[in-house]
């Protein structure tokens, strides 16, 4: 029974997080302003033209998919300028080419084809 209070207050510690992840955002973001802004402007308009309840739905799911490329953006580049842009990035498309982008010559690599042979390599 004991293990439910902590299991609630890591929960409430995750909103904590996500929030002051936003006030983060909002605070050294530009475009995360001009979103919560153009937010807010669409939010009362909805209500002056009293939109329906599926447009509301379309309206804050945008919204919210908006919010969250513009955060996921921010903690990307706060991770490069962590790690001094050292990295790569791995892209796999739909019919399965490979294509890669490195910016350090040690970066271990490794792919399947579509026929099923691996390969890797540094």
């Amino acid at each position: 029974m004991s293990d439910r209070p902590a299991a609630l207050r890591a929960f409430l510690q995750g909103f904590a997080h996500a929030f002051r992840g936003i006030l983060f955002g909002l605070h050294t973001q530009r475009n995360l302003r001009v979103h919560a802004l153009a937010t807010l402007g669409v939010i009362v308009l909805g209500f002056v033209f009293q939109i329906e309840p599926w447009e509301w739905c379309a309206i804050l799911i945008s919204c919210g998919i908006v919010w969250a490329a513009e955060l996921l953006n921010t903690a990307i580049e706060r991770l490069a300028d962590r790690g001094k842009g050292i990295g790569g990035c791995i892209l796999l498309d739909r019919h399965g080419r490979i294509g890669w982008a490195f910016n350090t010559p040690r970066m271990a690599h490794a792919w399947r084809t579509a026929d099923g042979n691996d390969g890797d390599g540094v």
